[in-house]
């Protein structure tokens, strides 16, 4: 806690030093009416920059005992090591230095002239931009891009929001001279224009940076740092509001009228959009700190979720949307012929209709990421989980035709079909504590965590195949979608590895070989495809059946997999199925004897040769 508010007061020194001294460089000359107020302004500035510097040390200290696990109050080498080793220590010696600069131009000068207030606003906001890099900005790729964009938003944010005690004071201080009049007037029109430009800056930058660090719909509802953004977002509507309303009526007035009343309405206001911007500081500071919304857990909190895919198998799901969108179409023309009311009407069942049509059931855990990676040696365990707690009723096959499945009141689903609409966290909760109906048993007691995660994985890999029915030989020239499944293994001359050590560098030609009278092809093949350079692709060749010792594989050339092969021969088994040749329905995993699968260097599958639909189309590309 000590830490946060250390920080807090750590970046306030530079914000209210930005803010004051834009400020002051576009308000112009103070008159000599005023000097007492600018006076005050100078003095608190000061104190605010000796209070953040003092601040800058409990941050490093907190630091320290943050990643030492204790404060090294002793230990030079230790504090050298941290200061000078690592960016935060070195980012942080940077903001330091720049705080003692910014501290002699504020006991240096006396009177501020535009120079020395554009050198503040210069080390302010080199204190900023030193900040961004050493946060979110700085990890956020591609930097390029993100970098200027934070350091954009930060000093746009803090030039708008250290502004405005100076604004508050000059409002409270000014007196009814004509000098003093001019003067505010001035000021707070030529503020207001920033603040607007502003307003829109921040919206603009911070809806990308959002979408940067949240990545997804349902980490922008339903994580903790999802929670802040919102709040934050709240706060900038209501200052968004209070500045609006300033710019509109109250300049004009205080123009026409300058009387007290209406410098204190005015003034009540600014009060709002201060306290409002000041709780805008502190959430985004908390936000600044907190993990990336696209790295936390999701936990879901609404009972369903929107999903566009069920359109495509579901008639009375199309029949809703059409209807959906035929009332919303009514909306239009109510609205144009005064029928507001009904309009309204129609606007809210249209979407209610709509939202209904794409909705499917969902549960805290939907979006809960899986434990256990997708990979071969998951999938093949699935296999045997599969055989031994889910046959009964959902089938050899997985069809939903197994013994227990007539006695069902609620018929098992094709898991062909069904598991491709839900996401693993649906699956997690239902094979954790079963359907609602009760058709389907819970196996929290009878499966660990990692066990349920390797039957979603089996059931995931099964589902893709059912889709990879459409690859071919021809490499895929359309957007990559079936993410190969990842698998260790142990080459033929005791190297160990696996296949995502591949990502980036090649693609991958996995080959495999069962039997003898299409080996011989399928080493040709392999030989082909390795003659190419490494660079653009690697050759992992499975004997099904053999040794690699006892097989004439020009090894040089090829790595031959030893140990591993077995489980990356069941995953990819499963992504074996073609039009022609879909595999029979009693059957979960097809029989895989000779194939061979092109994984691009993303990880993804691209073309697949199979001797019974492929004899003579493969290309080794």
């Amino acid at each position: 806690m000590l830490a946060s508010h250390a920080y807090l007061l750590w970046q306030a020194g530079a914000v209210g030093c930005l803010g004051a001294s834009l400020f002051l460089w576009r308000a112009g000359e103070v008159p000599a009416a005023l000097h007492t107020w600018a006076t005050r302004v100078a003095v608190a500035l000061r104190w605010a920059t000796v209070l953040a510097f003092s601040a800058g040390l409990m941050v490093i200290a907190g630091d320290a005992t943050r990643i030492l696990g204790h404060l090294p109050v002793a230990t030079l080498q230790a504090w050298l090591s941290l200061i000078v080793d690592t960016r935060l220590g070195q980012v942080w010696l940077i903001k330091q230095a720049l705080l003692v600069a910014l501290a002699m131009t504020l006991f240096a000068a006396r009177h501020a002239g535009g120079g020395v207030l554009l050198a503040r606003v210069g080390l302010a906001s080199a204190f900023l931009m030193a900040g961004a890099w050493a946060g979110h900005g700085g990890v956020s790729v591609p930097l390029a891009i993100f970098l200027p964009l934070h350091v954009l938003h930060g000093i746009v944010s803090a030039a708008w929001l250290g502004a405005l005690p100076v604004w508050a004071s000059l409002l409270a201080s000014a007196g009814e001279r004509p000098d003093e009049r001019r003067y505010l007037l001035h000021a707070l029109q030529r503020f207001s224009r920033f603040a607007m430009d502003a307003m829109g800056v921040l919206l603009i930058s911070g809806c990308l940076i959002a979408w940067r660090q949240f990545a997804s719909w349902p980490a922008l509802l339903a994580t903790s740092a999802a929670a802040w953004l919102w709040l934050k977002l709240g706060l900038l509507a209501i200052v968004f509001g209070a500045a609006w309303r300033l710019r509109r009526d109250h300049l004009s007035r205080l123009a026409a009228d300058y009387g007290p009343p209406t410098r204190a309405a005015a003034l009540r206001v600014f009060v709002l959009e201060l306290c409002a911007a000041a709780l805008l500081f502190v959430v985004a500071l908390e936000l600044a700190h907190s993990t990336p919304g696209a790295h936390q857990d999701v936990r879901w909190w609404l009972p369903f979720r929107l999903l566009p895919m069920v359109l495509s198998n579901n008639n009375f799901a199309q029949w809703q949307l059409t209807l959906a969108l035929t009332i919303l179409a009514c909306a239009w023309p109510a609205w144009s012929l005064r029928f507001r009311k009904l309009a309204g009407c129609a606007l809210v069942l249209g979407v209610v209709i709509g939202v209904q049509a794409v909705a499917v059931r969902a549960f805290p855990s939907t979006y809960t990421r899986s434990t256990v990676p997708y990979g071969a040696q998951s999938i093949a365990r699935g296999v045997a989980l599969y055989a031994q707690h889910c046959t009964a009723c959902h089938g050899t096959g997985g069809r939903g035709d197994g013994e227990l499945a007539l006695r069902s009141s609620v018929p098992p689903p094709d898991l062909a079909q069904h598991t491709a609409l839900h996401s693993a966290g649906d699956m997690f909760a239902w094979l954790s504590d079963g359907t609602a109906s009760g058709a389907m048993p819970g196996f929290r007691a009878v499966l660990d965590e990692q066990q349920r995660w390797d039957l979603i994985n089996l059931l995931r890999a099964f589902a893709d195949g059912h889709r990879a029915r459409v690859l071919e030989a021809d490499i895929a020239a359309y957007r990559p979608w079936l993410a190969a499944p990842n698998f260790q293994f142990q080459s033929h001359d005791g190297t160990s590895g696996e296949l995502r050590d591949f990502r980036t560098q090649a693609s991958v030609l996995l080959v495999f070989a069962g039997t003898s009278a299409a080996r011989g092809h399928m080493l040709e093949l392999a030989t082909q495809a390795s003659a190419l350079p490494s660079a653009a692709l690697r050759v992992l060749f499975v004997p099904l059946g053999e040794s690699c010792a006892s097989l004439p594989i020009p090894q040089e050339a090829l790595t031959c997999i030893a140990k591993g092969g077995t489980a990356a021969a069941t995953a990819y088994a499963l992504l074996s199925r073609t039009l022609l040749h879909p595999g029979r329905r009693e059957e979960f995993v097809p029989a895989l004897e000779d194939a061979a699968f092109l994984i691009d260097r993303f990880g993804y599958l691209r073309a697949r040769w199979l001797p019974g639909d492929d004899q003579e189309r493969w290309s080794a590309q």
